[in-house]
């Protein structure tokens, strides 16, 4: 039923899937590996990493991260502009 392989990584057959495990020093762990059994790719794991809601929240929250970056730029920008103008307006009284 377990099948051993290299770096303590093991198949294990669970309601008729295959689901390969690793051992490491926090326990037990799911890997979702890119090539299929049968050896060809598994364009699923390759994308998303094996859990399309977890790739959606990292695009989500990397997405937030550059927008309030854009955002500052474009108000720093304003800021430069605005106090250019201000210095070419002023008039100075001797």
């Amino acid at each position: 039923m377990i099948e051993k392989k290299e770096n303590d990584i093991h198949r294990v057959k669970v309601n008729g899937e295959e689901v390969t495990l690793k051992h490491d020093f926090l326990g037990w762990r799911v890997v979702h590996l890119f090539r299929n059994s049968d050896g060809s790719l598994n364009w699923k794991n390759i994308i998303s990493g094996g859990s399309w809601i977890k790739m959606f929240i990292t695009f989500f929250i990397v997405a937030v991260i550059l927008g309030a970056m854009f955002e500052y730029y474009s108000q720093l920008n304003l800021l430069t502009k605005c106090l250019a103008a201000l210095n070419d307006s002023v008039i100075l009284i001797p």
